[in-house]
């Protein structure tokens, strides 16, 4: 793993693979360009504004999921937002009282922004329209038409619901089909995407239960089909090489779900392997189960009420020392921006306040490194809006352009931050240029210089200053997994199969979740990326531990040898020990563990990870 300065800096460079979503890419363009055209239309350039950066704003959401997700996903950022420029405009143009006004705002937001996804993007919005609302001449009505703008959006994003309803949901479930097949057919990515899939299916099925708690027989029977594939998942763990014609019927499973069908029979084979007689047992258990037979096991478990979540969500505000302390960090970098602003005056000092709150996000990914690509993305940028208004005119070429760029957005969004900012710094260039206008030739150099002012402001008071920002904590993530391993190891061979079904969801999505940070960790500059590269070979181990021991119970429940409990309970101490190590940065144990039996291969990856730690 190249963990080199010049390795890191390519990392961060190189756009990610995704796929591009039309719906998305058509929502933006009408929805951010509309809003620029009926500001043209009712000759009030702040409308048009205001109507395009809340459709952005939702733009952003990525409204590509299932139709609860996109409601609980847009909405409240929204509100949130509307608040933000309610709380900003009675502070513009009063100098130091709005960079007090940024600061409580930044307080405000920063505690609620580490909370989730949801919670993030509340605690985002708020602090974006208060400085614009500071930092621009708007109506006292900015918030109507930013809303209005988001609601366009929204409204597009819901258009399938009425006719569709759990079309998303469908296609989730599928897509934890197709990735098994392509799986037991050689792609490795496909294996590694399987976890994630699972998650995002069991998310848009549990957001369906949690936002409506009455039956619907449509969820009802996608959670079964979901549930269905768990003996089909666990008997992948134990596949070699599988013959094409059990690929394709898990294809045809796939293709089931997503077109709503009830029908998908089995192939009639005879297995040739121990391990093709169980994964033609659960294609047929999974045939069965879109069929309208429910299984007993509930991998999704019951949503929490809205006064638990509300009470957990509270409590995480007023405890969480890390929500608090990046609040401090927040609060301290925008009252530098707007303070330094003001002090000196600077023309269009707002956009030193938007680029510190863009950069300072604890879930965007490394610190250090979206303040690299923030400036490299707004010199492409600016670059392109000079162009744009020295050579487009005024008017319907302009709103043109306006589309297109909206366009682009969530085309690049999920490939690279450096391409996000590229994309949305010129469509905000023009959008703000409509009501604060700046001479072309002046433009590149305000704008790069602002931003390179608030990039520096997160590199050296939001990042520098404060060493959990980028002390790597790979090691913490690594232990939680290996408690999870080492919990569902102790069920996985009797027990209540929902608890069994239930902790081995938990490990796999921990593994997930773990996934995802060591990537964050390596976006960060050496030393910090080389540190996190270290904790590979033991993060390695702790994932196919996860699968030995899913393959061992499988083998287990189908007439193979069951572990005595004694050593159940001896290799469990194990991985409790290794999780201890992990957490507290010291040497493994070394107990004597067992070269035969079915837990052996449990063992083996035990040991890896021993030698990985020690």
């Amino acid at each position: 793993m190249n963990v080199s300065a010049a390795g890191w800096l390519r990392r961060a460079v190189t756009p990610s693979p995704a796929p591009i979503s039309w719906p998305d890419v058509l929502r933006a363009a009408v929805g951010i360009g509309g809003g620029a055209a009926a500001g043209v239309l009712l000759a009030s350039p702040a409308t048009g504004l205001l109507l395009a950066m809340g459709a952005l704003g939702a733009v952003l959401q990525r409204t590509g999921k299932a139709y609860r997700l996109r409601l609980l996903g847009i909405v409240p950022p929204q509100l949130t937002g509307a608040l933000g420029l309610l709380v900003g405009h009675p502070a513009h143009g009063t100098g130091w009282g709005g960079v007090l006004t940024l600061i409580v705002v930044a307080l405000v937001s920063g505690a609620i922004s580490s909370l989730g996804p949801i919670s993030s993007a509340c605690g985002l919005s708020p602090l974006l329209m208060a400085t614009i609302g500071v930092g621009l001449p708007l109506p006292v009505t900015a918030p109507l038409p930013y809303l209005a703008g988001g609601a366009l959006v929204l409204l597009l994003a819901l258009l399938g619901w009425p006719v569709r309803p759990a079309a998303p949901e469908r296609r989730a479930v599928a897509d934890v089909y197709r990735a098994l097949a392509g799986s037991l057919g050689g792609d490795e990515r496909a294996r590694e995407r399987l976890p994630k899939l699972i998650s995002i299916a069991q998310d848009a099925l549990v957001s369906h239960r949690a936002t409506r708690p009455g039956q619907d027989s449509e969820v009802v029977r996608l959670t079964e089909a979901l549930n269905a594939a768990t003996p089909l998942i666990e008997a992948s763990t134990l596949a070699t090489v599988v013959r094409p014609e059990i690929v394709a019927a898990i294809d045809g499973l796939a293709d089931a779900v997503a077109e709503g069908r009830r029908d998908a029979p089995p192939p009639d084979l005879t297995p040739a392997t121990r391990e093709e007689r169980f994964l033609l047992r659960g294609v047929r258990y999974a045939a069965a189960g879109l069929g309208g037979r429910r299984d007993e096991v509930d991998l999704l478990g019951q949503p929490p009420s809205f006064p638990e979540r509300f009470r957990d969500t509270a409590g995480g505000v007023l405890l969480s020392g890390r929500a608090w302390r990046y609040a401090l960090r927040l609060a301290l970098c925008v009252g530098l921006a707007s303070g330094i602003s003001a002090a000196l005056v600077l023309p269009r000092g707002y956009w030193v306040t938007l680029t510190v709150t863009f950069v300072l996000k604890p879930d965007f990914g490394s610190v250090f490194t979206r303040a690299l690509l923030r400036a490299l993305g707004t010199l492409v940028g600016v670059t392109v809006g000079v162009v744009v208004l020295t050579t487009v005119p005024l008017g319907w070429p302009m709103l043109t352009v306006v589309a297109l760029l909206g366009a682009v957005v969530p085309i690049v969004s999920a490939r690279s931050y450096a391409m996000q900012t590229a994309a949305i710094t010129p469509l905000v260039i023009v959008l703000i240029d409509w009501i604060d206008r700046l001479p072309p030739d002046k433009l590149a150099t305000t704008r790069l210089l602002d931003t390179l002012l608030g990039c520096a402001i997160v590199l050296v008071f939001g990042y520098a200053l404060w060493p959990e920002s980028w002390r790597v904590r790979v090691g913490e993530r690594l232990a939680d997994l290996l408690d999870d391993v080492a919990g569902y190891l102790l069920v996985a061979f009797g027990g209540d199969p929902g608890d069994r079904s239930r902790r081995r969801r938990a490990a796999y999505r921990r593994a997930t979740e773990l996934d995802a940070v060591f990537q964050q960790a390596l976006t960060e500059p050496p030393p910090a990326s080389a540190h996190a590269a270290a904790w590979w070979p033991a993060l390695v181990a702790a994932e196919r531990m996860l699968g030995q021991v899913t393959a061992a119970s499988v083998r287990s429940r189908s007439g193979g040898a069951t572990p005595a409990p004694g050593e159940v309970t001896a290799l469990a101490d194990a991985v409790k020990d290794l999780a201890g190590a992990a957490r507290e940065q010291h040497r493994p144990g070394a107990g004597k563990l067992p070269e035969e039996g079915p837990l052996a291969p449990v063992a083996d990856e035990i040991r890896t990870a021993r030698a990985a730690l020690g």
